[in-house]
């Protein structure tokens, strides 16, 4: 009588982590791929840009994406941006519905600017714009990331290092 009875509680407990471990498990596969959006302002030998980058390990897409600056509300960054005499590097028109894999990134703006008027209407263009995406995982869950652009001012220093 006292084996059975001993059995059965062992049968229970047996039961009970291996549930346990299978929720944790689920839990763990979830967080492992979860993707992570970073805002990305570069600012770097007069070259502007700003990208999403997804420095997570699983894929993210892209739900809505809003550009704002005060009443101004746009789908993308290079609408808001000055007109220029030159070519973009890079830009995006459409940002919704795109998928960004792991280590990649989309290009909102890209410049390298011939002149340094052409750089500065750019980085006041970009200056107080809050960039504003929604996303989701491969198991549907969502997220939201905002910045505000123009933290310009700490890129203008020299970092004391040149590159030979």
């Amino acid at each position: 009588m006292i084996v059975e009875i001993c059995s059965v509680v062992i049968a229970a407990c047996a039961l009970f982590v291996s549930v346990f471990t299978a929720y944790i498990q689920k839990k763990h596969d979830r967080i492992s791929i979860m993707p992570i959006c970073f805002i990305v302002e570069k600012c770097h030998e007069g070259n502007l840009a700003v990208l999403i980058r997804n420095l997570g390990l699983g894929a993210m897409t892209i739900d809505k994406a809003l550009m704002t600056r005060g009443e101004e509300v746009h789908g993308n960054l290079i609408e808001m941006m000055p007109k220029v005499k030159q070519k973009w590097e890079g830009f995006s028109l459409e940002i919704e519905g795109r998928t960004i894999l792991p280590t990649q990134e989309i290009v909102l703006i890209a410049i390298n600017p011939r002149s340094e008027s052409i750089r500065q209407a750019v980085k006041d263009a970009l200056t107080g714009v809050e960039v504003s995406i929604s996303f989701h995982d491969v198991y549907g869950k969502e997220y939201h990331k905002e910045k505000r652009l123009g933290g310009w001012g700490i890129f203008e220093k020299d970092f004391g290092y040149v590159a030979k």
